[in-house]
């Protein structure tokens, strides 16, 4: 049984006791252990490496005007804080933003509000199913859920951890699963509730 299996497996109870605990452990898999650790050598454990492990690509500070013109935009509608949590500074310019980008990119790579404001503000603007596709894994069809290998997935999402937000049935529907997959996967990066749709749309949605 695979990892995404053995989660689901505890979403469904297989796991007893421990269903809770190996459900956590699978949304750590989707957020983090995917990371290229071969960027990560034991000199370069920045943030900027580990966001260019975990594929997301590096706006260049000469380059990329749209997206910093974009990013700051949502920077100010949105209130980044890339600053720090409690400081009001989403009243900032593109030079601005390229510049806390560069400071926070070099800092030493750690879970947490910095590294989370890095993927919101200092990498190519991405939706969950662009990052996930761009990471290696397939988007789910109608055509793949029928296949028995991917029948566990349609068997055991209604009772399962880290539902695709506001759908928490599905009836074995295949057909309403890669629909809500669809709608979920076009959240943005810089959006608040990037990451948990990050974790179920991986869950769901998508194999290796």
């Amino acid at each position: 049984m695979t990892k995404p299996q053995l989660a689901m497996a505890s979403s469904a109870g297989l796991c007893g006791v421990a269903g809770i605990g190996c459900g956590a452990y699978f949304l750590s898999e989707n957020l983090n252990s995917y990371v290229d650790s071969s960027i990560l050598t034991s000199k370069n454990k920045t943030i900027r490496s580990h966001l260019q492990g975990d594929g997301y690509v590096i706006l260049e500070t000469d380059k990329h005007d749209d997206h910093w013109a974009t990013l700051t935009q949502k920077y100010k509608d949105l209130k980044g804080k890339l600053r720090g949590a409690d400081e009001d500074n989403s009243n900032i310019d593109t030079a601005q933003l390229k510049s806390l980008c560069q400071e926070a990119l070099e800092q030493e790579y750690a879970e947490g509000h910095t590294y989370a404001q890095t993927t919101k503000w200092c990498v190519m603007p991405t939706s969950v199913t662009n990052h996930l596709t761009r990471k290696g894994f397939k988007k789910l069809t109608e055509e793949l859920l029928k296949d028995p290998k991917h029948q566990w997935i349609m068997d055991t999402y209604d009772n399962g951890h880290y539902q695709i937000k506001g759908v928490t049935s599905i009836n074995k529907d295949s057909k309403t699963l890669v629909t809500k997959c669809g709608e979920a996967g076009e959240k943005q990066n810089y959006d608040d509730d990037f990451h948990s749709h990050l974790a179920s749309v991986r869950q769901w949605c998508f194999i290796q």
